[in-house]
């Protein structure tokens, strides 16, 4: 387990503070942790009919995007800085 500063879309869990501090090993077990936590909300704003993170959500770990790393396999270090953001898009 590492503890990791996470900070995240209001939207997804439809909270006033989203920064917060808390312990999880890997990408996959943080979702399960914020899931726990926020409920149905989360996890209709965050899961797919597939049970995986939609596309249009952005998970970054100290900057790097999730997809060039380890996806949902991406192990924390103490002191991580995690961002999870829907991606805004339009034309």
């Amino acid at each position: 387990m590492a503890r990791i500063n996470l900070t995240f879309s209001r939207a997804l869990a439809n909270v006033k503070d989203n920064k917060i501090v808390l312990d999880a090993k890997n990408v996959k077990d943080l979702l399960s942790v914020l899931a726990g936590r926020y409920g149905e909300r989360f996890n209709e704003e965050f899961y797919d009919e597939n049970r995986r993170p939609k596309r249009f959500i952005s998970i970054f770990v100290n900057g790097v995007e999730i997809r060039s790393l380890n996806g949902l396999d991406t192990v924390f270090k103490d002191n991580d800085n995690v961002v999870i953001i829907p991606v805004v898009t339009g034309g």
